[in-house]
């Protein structure tokens, strides 16, 4: 017949404890933590006395952040994702407008950097006279004007204004 405690030939002080009586459930065992008295049982080499080392009215720390923080990281992820949909939303809707707002004698930069005004505008392309010596133009898409420089609403205002300073001036 085999025994049924293994262990109750090694030498070990805690196993020959162990064989002699095994522990029953829920009881405490030396060297681990009881549950029940928040107090831990040591021991030390045989013969010794067993010491118990209280933790007074301390609980038990909480377990992780868990959940909260999963729900925190969570949340600032969306945080940004709708930021930078709203950021490219204005981005689209400002670029529209500047393609609508292209007239005739608009100053223009394009995206490869040549810079021109604009002598003709069709459905989706702009002409521009980009050497005002020679006259030379050239057909881009409209999607490649990158920004407007100096509008022509902006320069017959300033014409307006000089002119106006001449009919007071010679007045």
């Amino acid at each position: 017949m085999t025994d049924p405690t293994p262990w109750a030939s090694l030498t070990c002080p805690v196993f020959s404890t162990l064989a002699a009586d095994p522990p029953s459930a829920g009881a405490p065992v030396a060297g681990r933590p009881e549950a029940q008295s928040g107090t831990a049982t040591v021991t030390g080499a045989p013969g010794s006395e067993t010491q118990k080392l209280g933790t007074g009215s301390q609980q038990a720390p909480p377990p992780g952040l868990g959940f909260e923080f999963f729900f925190i990281i969570l949340g600032f992820f969306a945080l940004m994702i709708f930021l930078q949909f709203r950021a490219g939303k204005k981005e689209k809707q400002r670029r529209a407008e500047l393609l609508t707002s292209l007239k005739r004698n608009d100053r223009v930069q394009t995206l490869g950097g040549m810079i021109g005004t604009i002598v003709e505008l069709k459905d989706d392309e702009v002409v521009l006279r980009v050497d005002e010596s020679t006259n030379t133009k050239i057909a881009f898409s409209k999607a490649a004007v990158q920004s407007v420089l100096k509008s022509a609403r902006e320069d017959s205002l300033s014409r307006r204004d000089r002119e106006k300073e001449e009919v007071a001036a010679g007045v």
